[in-house]
């Protein structure tokens, strides 16, 4: 598929949208146009929200707009609408998201899912929706209602296989740091889980909340230099927008970072249990062409669950320097492994 505009930038009332013109059709002629190719010569316009501009989410937006790009069924504009953290910005969106006509929102974290769920309920919009990056304990509000108007992929969770995979890669570590923000929905149990597979495994474990940015810096850095072996940061927009910050401290106290995405191992965290982030958006990308395309509706397109396609990432050059040993009786022992050199 061809970009007929590639980058255009509309000034939308409060908000910015970054516009996406897609299309990989040649004009038909009108007077020979059957149904289906009227269809197919529409040009839909998706609105994409998150709650912020990260790498972890702007890859997921990525992924979404680059298959649909490479996809010869249909016409796609993408206006990427960013909240940058403020929740009366991302009001503002999705109140214009539905006011606008849009015929598919593709929502970025639980924030946008929600809001954009409720909105459109309570004004009676019939907007299909995909989300994505949404734990699957805290999507049970998104998925209720008498027909399920959300589809789209939930992170689930495993710490059962986070843990063995910490213990056969540091077997070493006694006491760990969790990390999360409990705005998050969801996120303050899977702390509680994770803190009692570690205890299963005489690995005692904390944890610390963060409101905002700054508490990485104020109230995690400060910990760390009180023997902890390893610091296990949980997927929310708060931690995410810090793991350049967490890979500095972990790097100065010598601490093992393990985070929950890829892109922190690429970025200097020694291990990460998860996926490509853009591959959440190739996915979604595909629910949106079944569902603009061939007409299906949320509730009758299956929910993707992420955790199925989780992997061990370790990387090799951060693990060498905190003395972490990687043989090869340790790749054969670890299934789903994948290192990064």
């Amino acid at each position: 598929m061809r970009v007929l505009l590639a980058v255009a930038v509309a000034s939308i009332s409060l908000n910015l949208g970054l516009l996406f013109m897609l299309s990989g059709r040649r004009q038909a002629d009108p007077d020979r146009v059957t149904p289906k190719e009227q269809v197919m010569e529409k040009t839909w316009r998706i609105a994409i929200l998150k709650p912020v501009s990260v790498k972890v989410l702007d890859k997921i937006a990525d992924g979404f707009i680059d298959t649909l790009a490479a996809d010869s069924s249909g016409n796609y504009e993408c206006i990427v609408f960013d909240a940058n953290n403020d929740a009366t910005r991302m009001r503002s969106q999705v109140e214009h998201v539905l006011a606008d006509g849009f015929d598919l929102a593709f929502t970025i974290g639980a924030s946008c899912t929600t809001l954009m769920k409720e909105r459109a309920e309570k004004e009676g919009s019939s907007i299909p929706i995909i989300m994505s990056a949404v734990r699957s304990d805290g999507a049970d509000g998104i998925l209720s209602g008498p027909v399920r108007r959300v589809t789209g992929i939930v992170e689930g969770e495993d710490p059962d296989q986070m843990v063995s995979l910490l213990s056969a890669v540091k077997p070493d570590t006694r006491r760990v740091l969790i990390v999360y923000s409990p705005a998050t929905s969801g996120m303050e149990g899977q702390a509680t889980r994770l803190t009692d597979e570690l205890a299963e495994r005489d690995i005692s474990a904390e944890s610390v909340e963060v409101y905002a940015l700054a508490d990485i810096g104020e109230k995690v850095g400060p910990l760390l230099g009180n023997g902890y072996d390893v610091l296990i940061s949980l997927p929310d927009p708060i931690t995410t927008a810090g793991e350049e910050q967490m890979i500095k401290l972990c790097d100065l106290y010598g601490v093992s970072l393990f985070a929950p995405n890829f892109e922190a191992v690429e970025n200097g965290a020694v291990m990460g249990f998860g996926a490509h982030t853009y591959d959440q958006g190739v996915d979604c990308a595909a629910v949106a062409r079944e569902i603009l395309v061939d007409g299906k509706k949320p509730h009758e397109i299956p929910l993707m669950d992420a955790v199925t396609k989780y992997s061990l990432l370790i990387n090799r050059q951060k693990a060498k320097a905190q003395n972490i040993h990687i043989d090869r009786d340790l790749q054969l022992l670890i299934e789903r492994a994948q290192f990064l050199n």
